[in-house]
């Protein structure tokens, strides 16, 4: 099963650059537990989405770059787990015996 993992930069900061820098794009990057990169979004909006399939701890990164490709302010970092689907089945509770 696909799950659609929405990132989206809540809050910003104001951070004084040289006058005549202009702002780029929104390097999003999915990581595994491992630290490995698995998926990556460049886009001019400070929100994207990503496709994951499986169950596990990964960690999502944001970063604004000038149009230079420089990176401007600092990378943020929000981790989040992707459950193992779960589904009820019925098991046995309780048991009679009876003597005849």
């Amino acid at each position: 099963m696909t799950t659609t993992v929405n990132v989206v930069i809540d809050t910003f900061t104001d951070l004084e650059v040289p006058v005549g820098t202009v702002a780029g794009n929104y390097l999003f990057t999915i990581l595994d537990s491992t630290g490995k990169v698995l998926l990556t979004s460049d886009v001019a909006t400070p929100s994207t989405s990503f496709p994951l399939e499986t169950p596990g701890s990964y960690t999502a990164t944001a970063q604004l770059f000038d149009s230079n490709k420089n990176a401007l302010g600092t990378q943020i970092t929000a981790t989040f787990v992707i459950p193992v689907p779960t589904t009820t089945v019925k098991v046995p509770a309780t048991i009679t015996v009876s003597l005849a």
